[in-house]
Formats: C-alpha cells, sequence, structure tokens
C-alpha cells in the first residue's frame, strides 16, 4: 500500500511539472499516512545551488535549480517554481505544516511575476511577488550562464529602468540595491527622513521610478516559453548581416515590452530603424528607439555570424559615425560606451549635479568613475575619450517598422519608384480616399523622408501656401501616426520628425485654427470627429512642407476654406 501511495504522488508531482498547474486544497487531500509517505522520500536530498546560505534541499518532483543555463528563459522558468516552494517552506515552517503538502496545494496564481530591464544589458530581469508584506519580493538576474535572486521585504520594489537601481521601503527606512554584473549589492539603507531621500536621489531619481506591473503566473511562463522558442532560431541560416538584423528585429516583440501580443506589437510598431555605421568597417549597426524613456534605445552589431545588441538607457543619445563611441546622457549621468571587435565596451562613466540651492547660490559637484573630480576634471576626462564636435544623435533619420523590413529583405524602401499626383478638389478625407482609388492608385501613405521629400515636391510645385492635401494619416495615440492603406489595413508608423506639427505653418493657417475652438482647443474633448486626419501643407517663407492634422470635413467647420483644399494619390508604378 505505501508503495501505491509513493508512486501516486510522484505521478501527481510530475503531472503538475509538466502542465505547469496547480491542484488546489478542494481538489487534492493529503492524509497523515501520505504524509509520512512524502517524509521519507525526503531522505534522498539534492544540493541546490545560488540558493540561500543553508543548503536548500527539495524532494524528487519539486522545484530544482541547475550549476548553469544556455538560456535566460530556462532558468527563469525554473526560478518561478523554485521560489514558489521557497516562500511554502517559510509558510510551513511558521505554521507547523508540511512543507510539501503546503507547496502541492499552494495556488501558484496568488503570485505574480513580470520581466523588467533594471540593468544596461539585453536580458530582463524576472520580478517575482508573493502580494503580501509579509512575503515579500524576489528579482531575478541571470549572467554569465547562471541566476541570481535578491528577496526584498516588501511586496513591490520601485526600478529605475537599466540604471541597475532598485529602492524598496518599510516603514522606517528605505532601501537601495545596486545590480551589476550579475550581483545584487546594498548601497544605501538610512531611516527615512528628509535629509536621507535627498542622499538617496544620488543614486536613484524618484520621479522616473517604475513599479513592475506583474502579471499571472500562465502568462509570463507562456511568454518565456515562446521567446525562448524565437530566440534560438533568431539567426539560423543568416550569413550576412541583413538577414541577421531581419531575425533580430522580428523577434523583439516577444521580449523587449513589458506585455505580450497586440500591445506588444502596438508599442513595438511604434520604434524606429535605421542603419548607422558605428565603426569602420562595411557592415553597419542596427539602431532601434523605442521612442519612450523606459525602454530606451538599442544599437545591434554584426560580427563573426552572430548579433550583439546594445541597450542604452535613454531615448537620447548620440554617437560618433566610423569611431565608435556612443554618449547616453540620463540627466546628470553620463555613460560612454564604444564598439571593439564586434562587442560593446563600457569606457568610462561620471555624474555632475550643476544647480543652485534655495538662496539661488550655484552648488555643483561631479563625480567620475566613483570618485569626486572637480568640473574641469570633469569634462577633460570626457574629452580623453572623443570629440564632442563629432557627436551625431543617433535619432536623425529612422524608418518605421515595416519600412526597415523592407530595407533588410530588398535592399530599398517600400516606396520606391512610386509616382504622385496632386489633385484640387473640395472633398472629405473619405471622399479623397475613395477617388484615389478609382483612379488606380491611392491616398498617400508616407513610410519614410525620402518618400516624404518626394511628396513635398509635387505640393511645392503648385505654388499654392494656403491649400490643404489629404494623405492617408490620422491622428494616433502617443505622438504617432496611424496610416491606412487602401485595402483598409492600419498600421502605426512613420512621423517625419523635422515637419511635423502646426509650429512652422505659416500665420495664414495659424489665424485660421485660433479662430475656431472646435478645431484648435481639442484636448480634453471627445474629437472623434475632429483634428483626425492628416493633411500636408505648404510654408513658402520656409521653403518646407509640413504635416498637421485637420477635420474628415474641412469646410463643415470652415466655409470659407472652399477651393483650398486637396489630396495626394500614390501610385506604385
Amino acid at each position: 500500500m505505501k508503495r501505491y501511495r509513493l508512486i501516486l504522488f510522484m505521478i501527481i508531482c510530475s503531472l503538475l511539472t509538466a502542465c505547469g498547474q496547480t491542484i488546489s486544497a478542494s481538489e487534492t487531500v493529503i492524509d497523515g499516512e501520505t504524509a509520512s509517505v512524502i517524509s521519507e522520500i525526503v531522505s534522498e536530498k539534492e544540493v541546490l545551488p545560488n540558493s540561500d546560505k543553508d543548503a536548500e534541499t527539495v524532494t524528487a518532483g519539486l522545484p530544482s535549480i541547475r550549476e548553469s543555463y544556455s538560456d535566460w528563459q530556462e532558468a527563469y522558468l525554473d526560478y518561478m517554481d523554485y521560489l514558489i516552494w521557497i516562500d511554502c517552506k517559510e509558510i510551513a515552517e511558521n505554521r507547523g505544516k508540511n512543507a510539501e503538502e503546503v507547496y502541492i496545494q499552494y495556488p501558484k496564481e496568488d503570485f505574480g511575476f513580470d520581466l523588467i530591464y533594471v540593468d544596461d544589458n539585453t536580458i530582463p530581469e524576472l520580478f517575482v511577488t508573493t502580494k503580501s508584506f509579509v512575503g515579500g519580493c524576489w528579482i531575478v538576474t541571470f549572467f554569465n550562464g547562471q541566476a541570481e535572486y535578491n528577496r526584498f521585504d516588501d511586496e513591490s520594489v520601485w526600478y529605475s529602468p537599466r540604471s541597475g537601481y532598485v529602492s524598496s521601503c518599510d516603514k522606517i527606512s528605505e532601501t537601495i540595491t545596486k545590480l551589476e554584473n550579475g550581483t545584487f549589492e546594498v548601497v544605501f539603507n538610512e531611516e527615512i527622513s528628509d535629509d536621507n531621500n535627498a542622499k538617496m536621489s544620488q543614486y536613484i531619481e524618484t520621479d522616473r521610478r517604475l513599479s513592475p506591473e506583474w502579471g499571472s503566473y500562465n502568462d509570463i511562463q507562456r511568454r518565456l516559453n515562446d521567446s525562448l522558442s524565437i530566440d534560438i532560431n533568431v539567426n539560423e541560416g543568416c550569413t550576412d548581416w541583413a538577414c541577421a538584423y531581419l531575425g533580430y528585429i522580428k523577434s523583439i516583440p516577444a521580449t523587449w515590452y513589458s506585455e505580450w501580443e497586440e500591445k506588444a506589437v502596438d508599442w513595438f510598431y511604434t520604434s524606429s530603424f535605421s542603419l548607422i555605421y558605428l565603426d569602420d568597417d562595411d557592415i553597419p549597426e542596427l539602431y532601434i528607439s523605442s521612442n519612450t524613456i523606459p525602454f530606451g534605445e538599442v544599437v545591434a552589431t554584426f560580427s563573426e555570424g552572430r548579433v550583439e545588441a546594445w541597450h542604452l538607457r535613454r531615448d537620447a543619445s548620440y554617437y560618433i559615425p566610423r569611431e565608435g563611441y556612443i554618449e547616453e546622457n540620463i540627466r546628470e549621468g553620463v555613460y560612454i560606451s564604444r564598439l571593439e571587435n564586434g562587442h560593446f565596451v563600457v569606457k568610462a562613466y561620471g555624474t555632475r549635479y550643476e544647480h543652485f540651492d534655495e538662496d539661488e547660490k550655484e552648488y555643483d559637484w561631479y563625480d567620475w568613475m566613483d570618485e569626486s573630480v572637480t568640473r574641469e576634471e570633469f569634462y577633460s576626462n570626457m574629452a580623453k575619450h572623443y570629440d564632442k564636435e563629432k557627436l551625431v544623435y543617433l535619432h536623425e533619420q529612422t524608418y518605421p517598422f515595416w519600412e526597415m523590413v523592407s530595407i533588410l529583405s530588398t535592399g530599398h524602401t517600400t516606396s520606391e519608384n512610386h509616382r504622385y499626383q496632386a489633385v484640387l478638389a473640395d472633398v472629405t478625407w473619405e471622399e479623397a480616399f475613395d477617388l484615389a482609388k478609382a483612379d488606380g492608385g491611392y491616398l498617400a501613405v508616407i513610410t519614410s523622408d525620402e518618400e516624404y521629400e518626394v511628396i513635398a515636391e509635387v505640393i511645392k510645385a503648385q505654388m499654392l501656401p494656403s491649400n490643404i492635401f489629404y494623405v492617408a494619416g490620422q491622428d494616433y495615440m502617443n505622438y504617432s501616426i496611424k496610416w491606412i492603406f487602401p485595402d483598409g489595413r492600419e498600421e502605426i508608423g512613420y512621423k517625419p520628425d523635422k515637419h511635423y506639427y502646426w509650429d512652422e505653418w505659416d500665420d495664414d493657417w495659424n489665424s485660421f485654427k485660433k479662430g475656431h475652438d472646435d478645431w484648435y482647443n481639442r484636448w480634453g474633448k471627445d474629437y472623434s470627429d475632429v483634428c483626425e486626419y492628416g493633411v500636408l501643407k505648404y510654408n513658402k517663407e520656409l521653403s518646407s512642407v509640413y504635416l498637421n492634422f485637420a477635420p474628415s470635413d474641412v469646410l463643415q467647420y470652415v466655409p470659407d476654406y472652399s477651393g483650398k483644399i486637396g489630396y495626394i494619390v500614390e501610385y506604385d508604378e
């Protein structure tokens, strides 16, 4: 009988492991005799690496972790269950229960999980919370094939993305932990006070901290398994940089953002891409901007058949073409890295505080490589690495996702050799959309700076500075543009950064806008039918064409604009 119960128990454990699910207390009852069978299994113990100071042990069928992993996804999948096991053992000890029984009955959905970017490498950290003040939370990092976790006493923490700093507090004190090279180290631990809060700001900017947005066990398990399968095959069969970069950017939605599927894809398609020459070889580097501060930027290089990516902490970095240097500015922080022989290397970093106190007295201090220096020494150290006059903004000329896919796949943009025509007609946006298709083309979808400049020349040739021309763009959230294709398909994509918004439009247009509150003062209102669709307008004084947004029916709001409306037709041939 005892032997059969043992076999039954092991079958249950193996099913739990294979299915990634738990059995609640209402579904499984373990009586005293079965519990004694479990205690006999504990005779064969496995010592766990990377565990607490006192070596952890588990029973066969319960979670275990290995000394090393080839993929961070595999490590995190193991550590998710292992940290639940650790918490269950503590619960069992406090309540005088059997640890194995508590683990089997404990619902995994009572924990929360998230992938966050604490330090500045390409691998996210795993956040695990017990959703309770008593149980606290963990952050797991993966470095050089090994995983390490750090426990925090509270149920949640705050982190400054890509800076390495994590802050937590109880009712008495604030603690700041630094994650660096796979190791957690406490760098600040003081009682809560205004003075200590000021000291804490030297490490972490409280107004830019993020809190993990944890999801369920099943969701994070699915994300890890899906991204694992994508990462393994990202460069399979690629022998050139274009193929490798194409595989890399297609894998990013699975691993870069904190939510999966539709939201991840939407955010990723608002990103910007370009090819730059960072070092002095003939292979370009791939630049990706998330257009957000938390996710920052990525520069990827191709060398010896592999892609290596370097995550930058913010969306405001510079580089020196052909010399390899990258300068990151994070408020007071300056980080200098360089691409050398196919690898990104941190060359130097420093911190500068240049401000005035309440009495308007100048108060400056500078650190270079964690040592206090003067202002002159700070800037002298920067000059030893590169000439700041050579720096170029990384976001100088970029493409949306699908344009970069076309460039990597075919060598040119999707609008190569397209033809454009400006048509004058008092029509609505919907009418322009249908008329363009009826004419054998479609309302212009702009996908690159090159295409924008071609269309701009078509409009300039009309010499009509008071006219507006509809294009197939629509105002979208987060200062993005949604482009509507002739088949009705919609994609978030290209935005002409150098020719955007109404600040550069002529006085005639600005006066017109300010005179129509229903159009101009749209914020805080339901403007689903107002200020929606993209219009291009020629500014004669600046000799440039700028993009703005207008109602789908301009004449409904401004009848005296009759005779000043048109649209741009795009033809593929």
